[in-house]
């Protein structure tokens, strides 16, 4: 059996063109599926830096209420406000139960309210009495454990 070069040059070429056809052919699926990869790492980046700008923002505040305060008054500041939280909670606990809030049926008369009110000064001045000892004797408690870390430190060394 003799090939003919003309058939074999023709199924080479067939091959070939086909081969050229399937790679293009991948070549534009590739390029298609690297884009939409591309886009959607870019929104997703978008994203991502929308939130980094935030949370960046309140890192900046942090710092710079920090260095403008110092450590401890800013330690002092955010205490003092939990406190006037808990306080602001608390007193509106306590006026609910002793019948000064607004919808009380009926209300209180002015004898009544004096005293409930009197009342209602000296239980938040107890309980603000409490959170500032419970404040410190957490910092002491925090300043004893890193004294004695640091000092267990300081004999390792």
């Amino acid at each position: 059996m003799t090939i003919n070069n003309n058939a074999l040059l023709n199924q080479t070429m067939l091959n070939t063109a086909s081969s050229i056809k399937t790679s293009t052919s991948t070549a534009a699926t590739d390029f298609q599926a690297e884009l939409h990869r591309q886009l959607v790492d870019n929104l997703k980046s978008t994203e991502d830096t929308t939130t980094t700008s935030k949370s960046d923002a309140a890192v900046e505040e942090f710092k710079r209420q920090l260095a403008s305060m110092g450590a401890a008054n800013y330690l002092q500041e955010q205490n003092a406000k939990k406190i006037e939280e808990l306080l602001a909670k608390k007193k509106e606990e306590l006026m609910g139960k002793l019948g000064l809030g607004s919808d009380t049926k009926p209300p209180l008369s002015g004898a009544e309210q004096k005293t409930a009110l009197e009342t209602l000064d000296k239980l938040l001045s107890d309980y603000k009495k409490q959170l500032l000892e419970q404040m410190q004797a957490s910092s002491k408690t925090n300043s004893g454990t890193n004294t004695a870390a640091l000092s267990s430190l300081l004999e390792k060394m």
